[in-house]
């Protein structure tokens, strides 16, 4: 797709991707964002800033060798599983 917004690209990949049956799509109701809970304000600030700063394409990205352009999730940010996401 020579020329293609990135959204395209990453749109018409991820669909022809072979796991893309195993994907399970969730639909939020609630800004999980502003419920996000956070010990302290700077923790807050720090959460808002990088959320902020993927959003516009300004994070940090790195390259695994396979796929360019990857996000790493902050550890404190990640769950293990949808209930955890859920709750």
């Amino acid at each position: 797709m020579p020329h293609a917004e990135r959204a395209k690209v990453v749109s018409m990949t991820i669909k022809r991707w072979n796991q893309w049956n195993n994907v399970r799509q969730l639909h939020l109701h609630r800004n999980m964002r502003a419920r996000r809970p956070c010990n302290s304000v700077e923790e807050a600030d720090r959460f808002s800033t990088w959320l902020l700063r993927i959003g516009e394409g300004q994070g940090p990205t790195y390259d695994n060798g396979i796929v360019n352009d990857l996000i790493r999730i902050p550890e404190e940010t990640a769950v293990d599983s949808v209930d955890q996401l859920l709750n």
